[in-house]
């Protein structure tokens, strides 16, 4: 077995998925770092008080650049650069662990066996991958905030923390909720399950842009559909059928879950909502630090 080459194929694997994630999950308009001086001094080439940032600035240029050189789509810009920056670092940690486990398992130079050899590997992916899993926490901790903000949630969980600016409060409970379902469930029964959610969501998706598109053409929207509505009703009757190839328990378990999402929402989102009650968002509602929106 070559370990060199799976080595090197594993780390580009994991920087390929680590980008994937942070890119589907940035920020399009706001900077997720400061208060913005780091996207404003990039698109005018200012020069910024972190040290060793004009580097990144000329990199970052180079991104506004490419996406059109527009105020409006350098926020993205510059966070698609952050974004890939942060899926090679997390391939370079990647191969830093599988190098150091390497010397600590290979004895005398003599061949890994093909059980080591994954067992590195997997550490490093592991290790590797643990930021993503840590970003898709943020995001559930956004949405959920949006939800109470919304107040299709309780208000309350949607409260920050003075000092940090940070919902404590909905990221202790998502944090507790994650640590203890990842420790007490079986992993096959965990990965089934996130699949057919994953698979419905990007069924309801697809689904929807058809829909909104001849029922909304009035909407602004910032990026095309090439063969529309032919390409989304593909991608739903994919999704439907690997979803139709999960288990019969998985699909209870979704059901019963689904069940008790249809009940929070009928029993309270749908009454308390913004929307329902006809109050109007407080901007004051919204905490602010150092001049950007938390």
């Amino acid at each position: 077995m070559n370990f060199n080459k799976v080595n090197n194929l594993a780390g580009w694997a994991v920087c390929a998925i680590a980008c994937t994630v942070y890119l589907l999950t940035m920020e399009a308009t706001v900077s997720l770092w400061d208060c913005g001086e780091f996207i404003s001094t990039a698109y005018t080439m200012g020069i910024p008080h972190p040290p060793g940032a004009p580097l990144f600035i000329l990199i970052a240029r180079f991104f506004i650049i490419l996406f059109g050189s527009s105020p409006h789509t350098a926020a993205m810009a510059v966070n698609s650069m952050s974004a890939i920056a942060s899926g090679f670092t997390i391939l370079f940690l990647f191969w830093t662990i599988t190098h150091f486990a390497r010397k600590l398992v290979q004895k005398n130079d003599q061949p890994l066996s093909k059980q080591a050899a994954f067992s590195i590997i997997s550490a490093g992916a592991v290790a590797g991958l643990t930021t993503v899993v840590m970003t898709l926490l943020i995001g559930a901790t956004r949405v959920s905030f949006a939800m109470s903000r919304d107040h299709l949630l309780p208000p309350r969980l949607g409260r920050t923390n003075p000092k940090t600016g940070t919902p404590v409060l909905l990221t202790i409970i998502i944090g507790t909720a994650v640590a203890l379902i990842a420790s007490l469930t079986p992993i096959g029964k965990l990965e089934e399950m996130v699949n057919i959610g994953t698979l419905a969501a990007f069924t309801l998706v697809s689904i929807s842009v058809p829909i909104l598109r001849r029922k909304r053409p009035d909407l602004h929207r910032t990026f095309k559909v090439p063969f529309n509505p032919v390409l989304p009703i593909l991608s739903a009757v994919i999704c439907v059928y690997l979803m139709l190839n999960l288990s019969v328990e998985t699909w209870i378990r979704f059901l019963v879950w689904m069940a008790l999402g249809f009940i929070i929402y009928f029993a309270y989102s749908r009454n308390h909502s913004l929307l329902a009650t006809g109050e109007k968002f407080e901007e004051g509602e919204v905490p602010f630090e150092g001049g950007r929106v938390i």
